[in-house]
């Protein structure tokens, strides 16, 4: 084989050589991208997780002398639960206790049920193999919120208490 044929190897020095006779273009790009990274991650508004645990069991009151008696709630029983943390009920008292339709957001919203939106807003994570869930909301005020989430809680113990 002739060397006019052969092929050049390249090396990592000649790419090397390449980005360093473009320095200063690829220190612009790298700047760029820092700079765009900086603005929006400061610019995001916060969002802040907010959680209550409660511990779901079913009680049976027998009419004998051994008082209340524990029995393993069945899959149905938990999905149940579940649909009461999110119900309209809950969401309404949730809606009326903080006078949401008051707020900027609502007062904008037209073509959709304001109860619906916070229903929306409340989330449910069931724990595995325990009888634990957590109830939580993402919210940009991390105050309002945990408030908002205890106050979902209570209305849920007080629409199962009934």
């Amino acid at each position: 084989m002739s060397e006019s044929t052969s092929e050049r190897h390249v090396h990592l020095t000649d790419y090397l050589r390449v980005v360093w006779r473009r320095k200063l273009l690829v220190l612009f790009i790298w700047l760029l991208i820092f700079v765009v990274v900086a603005v929006v991650t400061f610019s995001v508004r916060p969002m802040y997780r907010l959680r209550a645990r409660l511990m779901i069991e079913r009680q049976l009151t027998l009419p004998s002398e051994l008082g209340p008696v524990r029995m393993e709630p069945t899959k149905e029983f938990y999905q149940t639960q579940y649909l009461l943390i999110r119900s309209r009920e809950v969401a309404r008292k949730l809606y009326n206790a903080f006078n949401m339709a008051s707020w900027r957001e609502f007062q904008k919203v037209t073509d959709r049920d304001h109860i619906e939106i916070v229903q929306d807003w409340i989330r449910i994570t069931p724990q595995p193999d325990s009888h634990v869930v957590d109830v939580w909301i993402l919210w940009p005020d991390r105050h309002q919120g945990a408030e908002m989430v205890n106050r979902i809680t209570d209305f849920y113990l007080e629409a199962v208490q009934r």
